[in-house]
């Protein structure tokens, strides 16, 4: 399933395993992938968290705290499956680091950790997809 990924998102999915590791973590939450897209840096989803006020800062200051629910932890291949299904309904047949951001926009599980950042996901969406059709990918 990893052939569905971009080189950019095969680098945010490589940050996020990586913050995984240092929190000693299983598999990967929002909180995860969230980092790995704002480490990355040069993606779309990190320009929407940026333009949201989410910084690597405030998500390692949240994720340190024992009490705070950091999104369903998932297996690599469930998260890419996931987000192959979102991108495919955009008739994309790539999983990019925006579809990873929508995803966890439209996940429950990950719902919790959006709204302790201040994040409402409708605005995510919106936000994400506004920046796709700039870039000429919708």
């Amino acid at each position: 399933m990893r052939e569905l990924l971009t080189p950019k998102a095969k680098k945010v999915i490589e940050l996020a395993e990586g913050e995984a590791v240092r929190f000693n973590s299983r598999g990967l939450s929002a909180a995860h992938i969230l980092l790995g897209l704002l480490l990355e840096g040069t993606n779309l989803g990190a320009k929407a968290l940026r333009i949201l006020g989410v910084s690597v800062e405030r998500i390692h200051e949240l994720v340190e705290k024992q009490d705070v629910d950091h999104g369903k932890s998932r297996s690599l291949s469930e998260l890419i499956g996931a987000c192959s299904e979102l991108s495919g309904t955009s008739g994309h047949n790539y999983v990019g680091p925006e579809h990873l951001l929508l995803f966890l926009a439209t996940d429950q599980s990950s719902q919790a950790f959006l709204n302790t950042l201040g994040i409402q996901s409708d605005l995510l969406r919106a936000q994400v997809l506004r920046l796709m059709g700039e870039a000429g990918r919708i």
